[in-house]
């Protein structure tokens, strides 16, 4: 099967594609893929967000296939995962004021077992501090490790 995906999956996948395929061409515009993100309980991007998405997929279309949809949506709920995942790692590691400091992190990933010495942690955490109080929150935190 596709994309790893069981045969309900792709089954799924094209049922929801095709609900959104006004033409019936095969093809969905930024519009339709809004309209199936948000069909599929995903966060739905801006119109200039989804016109991107399709064109990063489609090596520039306006318009996107079946069989890129399906590689996309995949990929996103993937992250959607990865999200889910580094939410829960910040709900463990953050401080009292909600935020992750450097010797934390560092705790945090050499717990996972990436080997991290204290002055690469607060280097991490110096490059990625928006707010620059030394410590991450957690929209920093997100994105630091959305970059890795």
């Amino acid at each position: 099967m596709p994309h790893g995906l069981s045969e309900k999956e792709v089954a799924d996948y094209k049922e929801v594609f095709r609900l959104f395929d006004k033409e019936n061409a095969g093809f969905i515009t930024a519009d339709g893929l809004g309209s199936v993100m948000g069909a599929l309980q995903m966060s739905v991007p801006s119109r200039d967000e989804l016109v991107r998405m399709i064109k990063a997929n489609t090596n520039g279309q306006d318009k996107m296939n079946l069989d890129g949809f399906i590689a996309m949506i995949t990929k996103r709920q993937d992250t959607v995962d990865d999200e889910t995942r580094y939410t829960a790692a910040y709900e463990i590691f953050q401080d009292e004021t909600n935020r992750i400091s450097a010797g934390k992190l560092r705790a945090m990933l050499n717990g996972l077992g990436i080997e991290l010495s204290e002055k690469d942690a607060a280097e991490m955490i110096h490059e990625n501090d928006v707010s620059g109080d030394g410590s991450l929150s957690y929209e920093e935190f997100l994105k630091m490790l959305m970059t890795m």
